[in-house]
């Protein structure tokens, strides 16, 4: 008797404890109701080397099974990895979809493909040191270079850049019009056309108003607001008539003009040297110059152009940007000044000025003046034919 007693109460237990067992898993098992994007349309362009991640929420928060599965409507225009990283691969229009675990929730986004009138390259965000050690330029004998000092560590967010300097083609595109001095009769020795070539005579808001009208292009939010009735207070300077007042929209994404530590970030592409190819030493082989001059930096006399190459002509830097070196002088957004003593992030230059900068030498000047860190000014509203321009979005 008791030993069938002793056998009832195990196996009440048993009982006790396989219901508890069940009941523990049945509580503890949320059912997903719903799956979302962060994203539910988005443009990205076929020649700007992006790509983006698409993230999945699963509602409720506290569901039993997050896993979800991405497909695209079309592999041979966007690709989804199991991550959500989609990868645009020809024009055109896809949708992305989230499925989860069990098959009942989904969520998408729709996705235009397009290609721009610019070729881009993305710059990923990093850190480097800002201008040129003393040891750099002493060699020079001038106190003119100590603006490239004193040397700082500048932390960058990513960005895009134009691969190439705008090109007389691009710009007449976008703009209707070609201001350049080297085109028709002006043409380079072995050149029918200046499609290729550079846009130069290009001033500072000529730019400005340039990058406004590739965003509108593109269907991007300007990302400068232009008024032409207002008097930039900022700017100082004595001679420019034009002096429009032109504020930013940060939450814009569209195009612009590189701020000058942009410009220097891409420029030296991970380099600490003058040029951006890992020497201190140029050659007319490297870049578009006053070559047949001989000096520090370029130290045996090359071929001298005497007017503006076309923008593939020379290899690019490591980063895959042509012409950093050479060929135009490029207008940044930032007005000309000293540089501060202290570590920076995403700087944009000083509140105010008479000059904004210009960077990378041109085809007049001489091989010292092309070095990664070398810097120059120009009056914003002067169009000169050793100007010219590239562009970044973020």
């Amino acid at each position: 008797m008791k030993n069938t007693m002793k056998i009832l109460v195990l196996i009440m237990v048993i009982g006790l404890f396989l219901v508890a067992c069940g009941g523990d898993d049945e509580s503890s098992s949320v059912s997903v109701s719903g799956v979302s994007l962060d994203k539910t349309t988005m443009t990205l362009f076929i020649n700007h080397g992006e790509t983006t991640t698409l993230t999945a929420s699963i509602s409720p928060a506290n569901a039993t099974n997050k896993a979800v599965s991405f497909s695209s409507s079309d592999t041979s225009k966007v690709t989804v990895d199991a991550n959500g990283k989609v990868t645009p691969v020809a024009i055109g229009n896809v949708t992305i979809t989230v499925t989860t675990a069990d098959g009942n929730k989904t969520a998408t986004c729709a996705i235009t493909v397009k290609k721009s009138v610019i070729d881009m390259v993305s710059i990923q965000a990093g850190t480097f040191t800002m201008g040129s050690p003393e040891s750099e330029t002493e060699v020079l004998g001038d106190s003119w270079y100590d603006n490239e000092r004193p040397q700082r560590q500048v932390t960058l967010s990513k960005f895009f850049m134009g691969k190439f300097l705008v090109t007389q083609a691009q710009y007449e595109e976008v703009m209707g019009i070609n201001p350049s001095w080297f085109k028709d009769s002006n043409l380079p020795a072995g050149l029918t056309t200046g499609d290729k070539l550079p846009v130069e005579r290009v001033s500072w808001y000529d730019a400005i108003e340039f990058c406004n009208a590739l965003s509108e292009l593109d269907g991007l939010t300007s990302y400068y607001i232009i008024d032409k009735t207002q008097e930039d207070p900022n700017n100082t300077n004595q001679y420019d008539t034009v002096k429009w007042l032109v504020t930013t929209n940060n939450s814009a994404n569209g195009y612009r003009l590189p701020t000058e530590a942009q410009w220097e970030y891409a420029c030296r592409a991970g380099t600490t040297t003058a040029f951006n190819w890992g020497t201190n030493l140029i050659t007319s082989d490297q870049a578009n110059y006053y070559a047949s001059y001989v000096d520090p930096f370029n130290t045996v006399a090359g071929v001298f152009l005497n007017s503006t190459s076309e923008v593939d002509k020379y290899a690019p830097n490591a980063w895959g940007l042509y012409d950093m070196h050479g060929n135009l002088f490029e207008w940044c957004w930032d007005w000309y000044d000293e540089y501060p003593g202290m570590a920076q992030t995403d700087p944009s230059g000083a509140v105010s000025g008479d000059f904004r900068v210009l960077r990378g030498g041109y085809w007049l000047y001489d091989g010292q003046s092309l070095r990664s860190a070398f810097r120059d000014y120009g009056d914003p509203y002067f169009r000169g034919y050793d100007f010219g321009f590239r562009v970044v979005r973020p």
